[in-house]
């Protein structure tokens, strides 16, 4: 018997123990997700996490801010031919570590990228992994 991602994979926002990677990463696969992963593990602030998510996730395209990286995010996922995309952020807890208002603020656009591809018949969920009290671990 396989583990099962609960329904929480619907959710805009997850939050998953860093070792149940691999059994939702599965899943997501054979949900039809199309995966883009997020390699938080030098991600503590803002300057951190645009640099991060230009190379792991735009391809290259400089996010000097915010508000650039929102645009080319959501073109990116507009670009896709798939209709449910999952982000998946490893290390998530790093940002606990001094980047709390940071973390607000990414998953803050994150929601609203999620809620604005709706409109495109396209689902986004946020998976954040990490290490510690606040991801839980999946049920079996």
């Amino acid at each position: 018997m396989t583990s099962r991602v609960p329904q929480a994979r619907f959710y805009p926002l997850n939050y998953i123990r860093a070792s149940d990677y691999d059994t939702v990463a599965l899943q997501l696969k054979e949900s039809e997700y199309s995966l883009l992963t997020l390699n938080g593990a030098l991600v503590r602030d803002t300057a951190s996490f645009l640099t991060a998510a230009s190379t792991d996730l735009l391809q290259g395209i400089p996010a000097p801010n915010w508000s650039s990286f929102e645009d080319s995010f959501r073109d990116l996922i507009w670009t896709l031919d798939d209709r449910f995309v999952a982000l998946v952020w490893t290390d998530a807890h790093r940002m606990l570590q001094g980047g709390l208002g940071d973390l607000v603020t990414a998953l803050t656009l994150f929601t609203r990228v999620s809620e604005l591809l709706k409109g495109n018949h396209t689902v986004l969920a946020v998976f954040l992994f990490g290490d510690g009290p606040n991801f839980p671990q999946i049920n079996e």
